[in-house]
């Protein structure tokens, strides 16, 4: 279904569209229209020719992939085949950059293949050859590795709205647990003599040493913000509320005073908020997660706690009636027989 797109004003002076023909310029701006919010659409020539040309009869088939080809040597539209049917695709590299999509809906078409190194490039070519983690210009591509904003363990999928570009260095300081995807590193062009292939089992080795040192020093950090940061929770919730109304809000504001981050910024002080990192995001998720237990745990028990009162007072056995109860009944007794 064809959505509402927008162009933006510098669209028109930019130097890179100017080199294009003016029909291809044309259909770089229809095609936006017919991509659904991750910027795929179906790449044919027929169906290119039915939904952007249906009322040019001047523009055949073949010229209309000839327009194709012209966006995709510029590296506007990545071709590609995917799906049970190997259906032909093609992704707009720079859609997300261009439009800003209000409620975005999933994709239903399939998203390239991360291990093809054309899309890898494609993705680089992208964020500008940035690392989305420390925001570093990267001098050599090979350095740039693809990796998932939201890890697929946590319902995260190979779209490109979900993936960035990092380098390998600073994904090594995010913890390496099962749970995070597999990141993909963008590979140098192998030699014939077959030497890049020991070098890439050498790197690759050296890399797993530093992930699981870099990986135990980071669970080290996050078990110490953990225990700062949870049990003040439970014990809160487990003793009841604090004597004095401001003790919880007073201790929110020391917890929010000291965040817990990842090691490459735990020597940042309480007050400065620090870089955007995956990495702290990553620690705050967990203490979250943690907390979060932690609440649950207490509630739960809170609950038990209130059966178990409810409980023995309905199974406590009955007072005897006291002498003032057997007073009153004889006092009852008399009046009945005296009418």
């Amino acid at each position: 279904m064809p959505r509402i797109r927008t162009v933006k004003p510098d669209h028109w002076n930019d130097e890179d569209i100017g080199t294009l023909t003016r029909d291809a310029r044309l259909l770089e701006i229809a095609i936006r229209n017919f991509a659904d919010d991750e910027g795929i659409l179906r790449w044919t020539p027929a169906y290119i020719k039915a939904s952007v040309f249906p009322y040019d009869d001047d523009l055949s088939i073949d010229d209309i992939a000839t327009l194709m080809a012209e966006l995709e040597t510029h590296h506007y539209v990545h071709p590609y085949r995917a799906g049970p049917t190997r259906q032909h695709l093609g992704w707009m590299v720079n859609f997300r950059n261009d439009q800003r999509i209000n409620r975005p809906q999933p994709s239903k078409l399939t998203p390239p293949d991360l291990t093809d190194n054309q899309v890898r490039d494609r993705y680089a070519d992208r964020d500008g050859h940035t690392c989305r983690v420390c925001h570093q210009p990267a001098g050599d591509p090979t350095q740039l590795t693809v990796t998932h904003l939201t890890p697929r363990a946590d319902g995260g999928t190979d779209h490109p709205s979900n993936i960035a570009i990092a380098h390998a260095a600073c994904l090594t300081h995010l913890d390496d647990t099962p749970t995070q995807p597999a990141t993909h590193s963008l590979p140098a062009t192998p030699s014939p003599s077959g030497g890049d292939s020991r070098s890439d089992s050498m790197n690759d080795s050296l890399n797993q040493s530093m992930r699981d040192a870099l990986s135990r020093s980071l669970n080290d950090s996050v078990n110490e913000s953990l225990n700062g940061a949870v049990n003040p929770v439970s014990r809160s919730l487990l003793e009841g509320k604090g004597k004095r109304r401001g003790e919880g809000r007073e201790r929110d504001a020391c917890a929010r005073a000291a965040p817990p981050r990842c090691v490459r910024h735990a020597h940042l002080p309480a007050e400065d908020p620090g870089p955007p990192c995956v990495g702290c995001r990553s620690v705050r998720q967990r203490v979250e997660r943690e907390r979060a237990k932690a609440e649950r745990v207490a509630i739960d028990e809170g609950r038990l706690t209130r059966i178990r009162d409810q409980l023995a007072a309905r199974n406590a056995p009955r007072p005897a009636p006291g002498p003032g109860r057997a007073l009153a009944r004889a006092v009852v007794a008399e009046l009945r027989a005296a009418r």
